[in-house]
């Protein structure tokens, strides 16, 4: 299989307009789309995708000739939704990966504007309002060059050539780009396109590791803005998440593995040689989340983030942070007391945040509408926006463990799957963004956990990643603390085998579901959502008889994270296509014991004990 890269140059003629969603000048209605990080014009690679599929779709079928390559194999297929639900919720993914089309011309930080009127039919004159101010940075007739690529895996130098083809004749078809196209912005006047073989790896690349390890760290660098769009509060508005999940690293190595096998099917010991080995044992691999860290030279130990506990409160003025989850009761704090602020009520977070190892990434709001190909317009009610994680300077840390894989396949699948990851990572989150990765041994976590406990037979176990826990049958809209209290003592007993039990806890729960989760993942049943304990929940714990036994549950808790309940396994089974939400997906993962709990434990003159 070949990895091929188009260069494309596209020319427009000038006056050109990309809206952007970022504020511009007083006074200037539409600005042309800049780049964040460095202000450079550029076309995004959404309005060259959809121009290219209206294009192919305008082709096919002409004088009887039909595209050699389908449009959906290239560009993706319509995914089901609560309005289209005899559609499959089953992703539809395209092969081809647009990056945005930068101008190759430096511009000034205030380019020229130009404005246009709207004429009242009835009076002959100017409507009232009617005004109009556009940001053009190109004058009429002059050319602006746009470089973007396009990429692909081809099974040979045919098939390759022949994606070539479609997508040249695709673009040479488009008339123009950009916004008011019908008022003669943004011609399309030359397509310069080059086909480069990236390469890779195929199976001359893989050898089998002699010294296997079972922990391998991963420093995730991902080249261009994505959007890992977390549970919707707004219908049109997809946010994305800052991390990078287990499931989301899985994913886009299953698709990267399926694109160099041409494999469409699911990935198994069915697959052919050298990855036999890596496909038997594809869903045993536990890949942790990736969570962000500020970029710093290579040479040097990186140190993951960790997820701050739910246990930190802060006082009346937030010039501090503390940790009671070692307080035995109920409290106030301050000189002045008063009630301590828990995180929900914090105004700010960046000192926590900070302290805890996270960077905080740019974000990027791109708003995008379907186009009614009749009118050739923006369809009515069609807008929606991307807000994505601009990664430029940071870098995503996490793991992946071979601990469940069987010691004499190890060192075979640890092997496949470095020539694997060492090709990088493509199509992550909506935007199908590629990012390299560099496999080290030297990736561990900010504060290490510690199994010794804390306070006789006790320990803190903080979340680092969502988990499920909880039996949503044993609560109600009418359930309190003590019936929630109730559920997380016996999810606690249970998991530990008795071996534990829950002191107290600081825990908040939220529901994943919507119908595209529900229906991928448990089709054919009622609707219930997900009920999830959040990352940075605290429980504290102790042994309930012999210490080293308790310990021993933990310690195994710390390498492979909690476990399911055996409600969840039996209702929503232990399989990535029945539950979204397994220990191999990195769900689950804890830390235990943190400094914190002890270096930001509350003095008597800061906590003030409510008898």
């Amino acid at each position: 299989m070949l990895e091929m890269e188009l260069k494309v140059r596209l020319t427009l003629l000038g006056p050109v307009l990309t809206h952007s969603t970022a504020i511009g000048a007083i006074g200037v209605d539409s600005c042309m789309a800049r780049r964040p990080e460095d202000g450079r014009f550029y076309l995004p690679f959404s309005l060259v995708r959809g121009r290219l599929r209206q294009s192919w779709e305008e082709m096919d079928g002409v004088d009887g000739h039909s595209l050699p390559v389908r449009i959906d194999d290239l560009l993706g297929g319509h995914t089901g939704d609560e309005f289209n639900v005899e559609q499959s919720p089953e992703p539809q993914r395209g092969r081809l990966r647009f990056s945005d089309f930068l101008c190759e011309k430096d511009m000034p930080a205030q380019p020229p504007v130009r404005s246009r009127i709207k004429i009242d039919p009835a009076r002959g004159s100017v409507a009232r309002g009617a005004l109009q101010v556009l940001e053009t940075p190109f004058a009429s007739g002059e050319k602006a060059t746009f470089t973007g690529t396009i990429s692909y895996i081809a099974a040979n130098a045919a098939e390759a050539n022949a994606i070539k083809s479609q997508v040249v004749k695709g673009l040479r078809w488009i008339t123009s780009l950009g916004a008011e196209r019908t008022s003669g912005f943004g011609r399309l006047i030359d397509v310069q396109v080059e086909l480069e073989e990236r390469g890779l790896v195929g199976g001359h690349d893989v050898a089998t590791v002699l010294s296997p390890s079972e922990v391998i760290g991963l420093v995730i660098r991902p080249l261009s803005p994505f959007c890992i769009a977390r549970r919707r509060t707004v219908q049109n508005l997809f946010e994305s998440d800052e991390v990078l999940s287990g499931a989301i690293i899985r994913g886009a190595l299953a698709t990267t593995l399926k694109a160099i096998l041409n494999h469409p099917s699911d990935i198994s010991d069915s697959i052919p040689e050298p990855w036999k080995e890596l496909g038997r044992y594809f869903n045993s691999i536990r890949f942790t989340f990736a969570f962000p860290a500020a970029s710093t030279p290579t040479s040097r130990a990186y140190k993951r983030p960790v997820s701050p506990p739910l246990s930190l409160v802060k006082d009346a003025d937030e010039a501090c942070f503390l940790d009671v989850a070692l307080r035995d009761g109920p409290g106030l704090i301050g000189q002045l007391p008063m009630a301590p602020k828990f995180r929900v009520d914090w105004k700010h977070s960046d000192d926590v945040r900070g302290y805890f190892g996270w960077s905080t990434p740019k974000r990027e709001l791109r708003v995008r509408t379907a186009i009614d190909r009749g009118k050739r317009r923006a369809a009515e009610g069609q807008l929606f926006a991307y807000e994505m994680v601009v990664p430029y300077g940071h870098e995503w840390l996490g793991h992946a463990d071979l601990g469940r894989v069987p010691e004499d396949e190890r060192g075979k699948v640890e092997g496949q799957l470095r020539a694997i990851l060492e090709s990088g990572l493509r199509s992550i989150g909506k935007t199908k963004a590629k990012a390299g990765i560099q496999l080290s041994h030297d990736v561990g976590p900010l504060f290490p956990s510690d199994s010794t406990p804390v306070e006789r037979d006790r320990w803190v176990i903080t979340l680092q990643a969502p988990a499920i826990l909880c039996d949503p049958t044993d609560l109600h809209e009418n359930s309190g603390a003590s019936e929630l209290e109730a559920a997380y003592r016996k999810v606690w007993r249970e998991l530990s085998q008795g071996k534990l039990e829950l002191v107290r806890y600081f825990a908040c729960q939220s529901l994943a579901g919507g119908w595209y989760l529900i229906r991928r993942f448990q089709p054919g049943k009622p609707y219930n959502p997900f009920l999830l304990t959040d990352s940075g929940s605290v429980f504290v714990v102790r042994a309930t008889a012999d210490i080293a036994d308790a310990r021993n549950v933990i310690e195994a808790w710390m390498r492979g994270g909690l476990p399911l309940p055996s409600w969840a396994v039996k209702r929503y089974g232990d399989s990535w296509r029945s539950c979204p939400f397994l220990p191999v997906d990195g769900f689950g993962e804890i830390a235990v014991n943190l400094p914190c709990h002890k270096e930001k434990y509350p003095s008597e003159e800061m906590w003030h004990v409510i008898q």
